[in-house]
């Protein structure tokens, strides 16, 4: 298995928007625990900062990761509320994972990740 300690970046498409951003990972074994910042673009306007931490476990180059702490901000710097997210990745290599993600009210997106 390839090493994927390290930072990486984040370009995610949904239904409504976009999200860019990076992530953090820490890889151990079959463990990955990811640490995610973004900027969430809705098409209405709507801008949010999301800081995310995810972990779960990797088998057969794929990773399912539940979120364990979600916060974010709006433009104003003000807590508000937004949904965890579940991500299924595909580890395509140790610098490149595609995959998709979720939340509770099923809006799901697509995202690539490039190690920097």
């Amino acid at each position: 298995m390839n090493d994927l300690n390290g930072k990486w970046n984040y370009s995610e498409d949904f239904g409504m928007g976009n999200s860019i951003g990076e992530v953090t990972l820490f890889h151990n074994d079959n463990t990955l625990k990811a640490e995610f910042v973004f900027t969430e673009k809705v098409d209405n306007g709507y801008e949010i900062r999301v800081e995310e931490t995810c972990i779960g476990e990797i088998a057969d180059g794929k990773a399912v990761l539940e979120s364990s702490e979600v916060k974010a901000w709006n433009k104003e710097g003000e807590l508000v509320k937004y949904l965890p997210n579940n991500f299924e990745m595909n580890i395509m290599s140790g610098t490149k994972i595609v995959g998709s993600s979720y939340d509770q009210d099923l809006v799901c997106g697509v995202f690539i990740m490039n190690k920097i």
